[in-house]
């Protein structure tokens, strides 16, 4: 079964025991394997996988329908077996092949209590048209299948972590192998037996296709933890971090990172530690004078030895005083109620860590809004905008749809009257599973329109034309209509269905930007876009 949206939520794991089943034979076409690995195909991919080890770099074939389902795992898996707690890491180069025309390929690095295709499994995974990081995982043998989108999009190259600890099991991401981003949850998986399965997965989604992933600085280290559960919730003045209890750590230390560094760019020289020596607490708040308002902070968590030595740095993000914007001239705007919640701490955090954030290599824009819609009069998003008089076209290329925390995630361009809840506006927006959509509303305080699915394309259509080129989102502004076109070559605009839309008495100023909301209150969805132009008509 093909997913459509996360499931956010995991179901109690059962209390079945699970041993490792006996070891298939390597197959000849595994070439170059380190002693005591071995490679072969969970179920009946199709097609027979295969891996060669070349130096550092791993090349890893598979095929298989699916990794999902309560029983329905085809893929080809090489792996080693490991007894109790321990890593498995590898640095995913590249990934070539799969099913693009439904999407669901699913690469990256797993922990399986068997090799049977029901089996409980966990798995930091990529995806090629869905264009994300995922964290994935079956809580029983047999059991239905989660997962949580991390991060969008597929960026290389990216390492990537799975660890267990007891019954305790968490998914990494790092940029550069030094600083760790916990994904999606920690997941307390009861029944397993001591000895399980590391090692990396490899499906196309299609029987008939093969996709090749190389990668290299793959390491399976028995016994080697870092800190996991780190959760950082902002407020006014201050910032409240709290993780896990990591088994055989004698304390941990806090560090921080400057001002509005994005997590792709921050090294480890720009972190100040904050504790004096390692605390034992599992808990940290700080309330430094010097935390700028309206600016988002990186934090940094180690696992202190016996020894006094410090253990991988594990990071995550907080905002301090509201949204903020690095995209020149422009400011963000959380309008309604639009908090960021870290319901498995018991922390609620009152700023949400929401924005815009330029990339200024790359020229890469990634928006980040929670908040329940931009629909009702009562609007909760993030508006990152500038000021605008007299007629203009504001155009920019959307690289992503949204992250889909829900069907109507959705994020794109807009022109609205003010930054009230409730205010008139026109936007084009993709949503996370949605399609495109334009809709407006042309009395304040009032639903918006069109009230039904009105699209040109399904968001997984989207996501294939996304993987040839942008999608540019354009409105053009001339009195008090609004005409909303789309490109999917860069050259040809096509008008979007309900367009032009009539704001009678509209201001001559008014608010432009690029509005993104996860319709789930509680979560916070991101979307990456370039070349944002506004243009005097």
């Amino acid at each position: 079964m093909q997913r459509g949206k996360f499931i956010y939520l995991a179901a109690l794991a059962g209390t079945l025991a699970f041993t490792v089943s006996a070891p298939r034979p390597a197959r000849a076409a595994d070439v170059g394997l380190p002693t005591n690995w071995k490679g072969t195909d969970i179920g009946d991919p199709g097609m027979a996988g295969s891996s060669k080890v070349d130096g550092d770099v791993w090349t890893v074939l598979g095929s298989g329908a699916d990794l999902w389902g309560s029983d329905n795992d085809h893929f080809h898996f090489v792996y080693t077996p490991v007894q109790g707690d321990g890593s498995i890491t590898a640095r995913m180069l590249s990934t070539t092949g799969g099913h693009l025309d439904d999407g669901w390929e699913k690469t990256g690095v797993m922990i399986r209590a068997d090799l049977d295709q029901d089996s409980a499994m966990v798995h930091t995974e990529m995806t090629n048209r869905n264009s994300g990081i995922y964290w994935h995982w079956r809580d029983d043998k047999a059991g239905q299948p989660h997962d949580v989108q991390a991060r969008s999009p597929r960026e290389f190259p990216i390492f990537m972590r799975t660890q267990r600890v007891g019954n305790d099991f968490a998914g990494y991401i790092s940029y550069d192998g030094q600083l760790w981003r916990n994904i999606g949850f920690n997941q307390d998986l009861p029944g397993w037996s001591d000895t399980a399965n590391f090692g990396l997965c490899v499906m196309s989604h299609e029987d008939s296709v093969m996709d090749t992933v190389k990668f290299d600085k793959v390491a399976v280290n028995p016994g080697q933890t870092q800190v996991y559960g780190l959760a950082a919730a902002g407020g006014d003045k201050s910032v409240a971090l709290k993780w896990l209890a990591l088994k055989g750590a004698a304390g941990y230390n806090v560090f921080r990172g400057p001002a509005n560094v994005p997590q792709d760019r921050l090294t480890p020289d720009q972190l100040t530690k904050l504790t004096a020596k390692a605390i034992t607490d599992l808990t940290f708040t700080d309330n430094d004078a010097a935390l700028a308002a309206n600016s988002r902070y990186i934090y940094g968590v180690t696992a202190v030895d016996s020894s006094g030595k410090d253990g991988p740095v594990v990071v995550a993000r907080a905002a301090v005083g509201g949204p903020s914007s690095t995209l020149t001239d422009f400011v963000s705007t959380n309008i309604g109620n639009n908090p960021e919640k870290i319901d498995d701490f018991g922390i609620d955090s009152t700023v949400a860590d929401t924005g815009a954030d330029l990339n200024p290599t790359t020229g890469v824009i990634r928006i980040r809004g929670g908040g329940h819609d931009i629909w009702d009069q009562a609007d909760d998003f993030n508006f990152t905008h500038q000021s605008v008089t007299g007629n203009f076209q504001v155009q920019v290329d959307a690289l992503t749809v949204p992250t889909f925390t829900d069907d109507w995630s959705k994020g794109g361009v807009m022109v609205r009257e003010d930054t009230s809840q409730g205010s008139r506006h026109a936007s084009l927006v993709l949503a996370g599973w949605m399609g495109l959509h334009f809709q407006y509303r042309t009395t304040k305080d009032s639903d918006s329109a069109p009230d039904g699915v009105d699209s040109p394309f399904t968001a997984n259509e989207a996501r294939d034309m996304l993987l040839k080129h942008p999608i540019t989102l354009r409105l053009t502004r001339t009195g008090d209509v609004i005409k909303a076109e789309y490109s999917t070559d860069g050259t040809t605009f096509v008008e979007a269905p309900g367009s032009p839309v009539t704001l009678s008495g509209l201001a001559a100023k008014v608010e432009v930007g690029l509005p993104i909301t996860s319709h789930h209150e509680g979560w916070i969805s991101e979307m990456l876009l370039q070349n944002l132009k506004i243009t005097p008509q």
